[in-house]
C-alpha cells in the first residue's frame, strides 16, 4: 500500500511538470504562433505581453536579446510550487521601456533591464520575486514594492525619480498595503542626483539588509537613505554599506504603530564617506545596535 502511494506521488509530480511550458520571445518573433510553436526558440512569440497572456502556473518564458517597447501586465498567478517565470534568456541583455506590473501572486521577475520604466507589484500581489534586473533613469519611482511576501534580491536601481520619487518604495504609501518583504543584496544608487529618498517604507515586518547605497547626491530635494511612513512596524535595518551619501541616513516618520518602542531595529550597518545628518529619529522609535 505504501509503494502504491508513493507511485500515485511521482506519478502526480510528473504529470504536473509536464503541463507546464517554456515559451520563447524574441523581438523577430510573431504573435500569431501557436502556443506549440511558441515554445520552440526558432518561433518565437514577438512580445512579452503575448506571453503574460498565455502564461499559467508552472510556465517560463525566455526573452531572447534586444529592446522591447512595451510595458507588461501579469494575467494570470502561479502557485506555491509552480511559479510563473518571465526571464532574460541566458545571459541576454534584455531591455524593457515601459515597465514591467504584477496584480497577481507566486511571480518570478528576473534578469530584465528596465530603461525609463519601473517594476510594479501591486498591493494585491504576493509572494513574488524581482531578482537580478537593473532599473534605471525611470521617471518616477524605480520599484513600487507592494503586496506581502515579496523578495527583492540582487538587482540594481540607480537614478530614477527624476520627475518625482525615490529608487525604491516599499508598500505604496500605505501600512496596510504591503508586509513581509525582504529587500536584500541590491545595490541602489543615484550619482546623477535624480531622486529623492533611497527607499520609503510604509508597511510592517519588513526586512532591509545586506544591500549597498551609494553616492547620493544632492539635488536640493528632501533626500533620505530610509524614509519611513505611518504606522510602520517591525522594520529591520541590518547589515547595510552607506557610502557617499548627501542626506540623511535614517529620517523618522510619523505616528501610529510606528511609535511603538523597537517598532524599527537598526543593526550592523556600515557607513563611510558621508556628508548628512546621520541618524535623524525620535529614540522610542528605534533601536540602534
Amino acid at each position: 500500500m505504501k509503494n502504491l502511494i508513493y507511485t500515485l506521488i511521482a506519478l502526480f509530480v510528473l504529470c504536473s511538470s509536464a503541463y507546464a511550458a517554456t515559451y520563447y520571445v524574441a523581438t523577430n518573433g510573431n504573435d500569431s504562433y501557436t502556443t506549440t510553436q511558441a515554445q520552440n526558440i526558432s518561433t518565437p512569440w514577438q512580445t512579452i505581453q503575448k506571453a503574460a497572456s498565455t502564461m499559467v502556473a508552472g510556465d517560463i518564458v525566455n526573452v531572447r536579446a534586444g529592446t522591447y517597447n512595451e510595458s507588461v501586465t501579469t494575467q494570470n498567478s502561479g502557485t506555491s510550487g509552480n511559479y510563473i517565470t518571465y526571464q532574460r534568456y541566458a545571459s541576454e541583455t534584455v531591455i524593457i521601456t515601459g515597465g514591467f506590473t504584477t496584480s497577481q501572486s507566486y511571480i518570478i521577475v528576473k534578469g530584465f533591464e528596465f530603461s525609463g520604466s519601473s517594476i510594479t507589484v501591486n498591493n494585491s500581489s504576493s509572494y513574488c520575486q524581482i531578482l537580478e534586473n537593473y532599473v534605471h533613469n525611470s521617471g518616477v519611482f524605480g520599484m513600487f514594492i507592494g503586496g506581502s511576501y515579496v523578495l527583492v534580491k540582487n538587482n540594481r536601481i540607480a537614478n530614477n525619480g527624476s520627475s518625482w520619487g525615490s529608487q525604491v518604495t516599499l508598500c505604496q504609501w500605505s501600512a496596510a498595503a504591503g508586509h513581509h518583504i525582504v529587500f536584500e543584496n541590491n545595490e541602489v544608487s543615484d550619482p546623477t542626483a535624480q531622486g529623492e529618498d533611497f527607499i520609503q517604507y510604509f508597511g510592517h515586518d519588513i526586512i532591509v539588509r545586506y544591500n549597498y547605497f551609494h553616492d547620493m547626491m544632492d539635488n536640493g530635494r528632501h533626500n533620505d537613505v530610509f524614509q519611513p511612513g505611518n504606522g510602520d512596524y517591525n522594520m529591520w535595518i541590518i547589515s547595510n554599506t552607506m557610502a557617499n551619501i548627501h542626506g540623511t541616513f535614517l529620517m523618522g516618520g510619523g505616528g501610529g504603530t510606528e511609535q511603538t518602542i523597537g517598532a524599527m531595529i537598526w543593526r550592523k550597518n556600515e557607513m563611510w564617506g558621508n556628508i548628512g545628518w546621520g541618524l535623524n529619529t525620535a529614540s522610542d522609535h528605534t533601536t540602534a545596535a
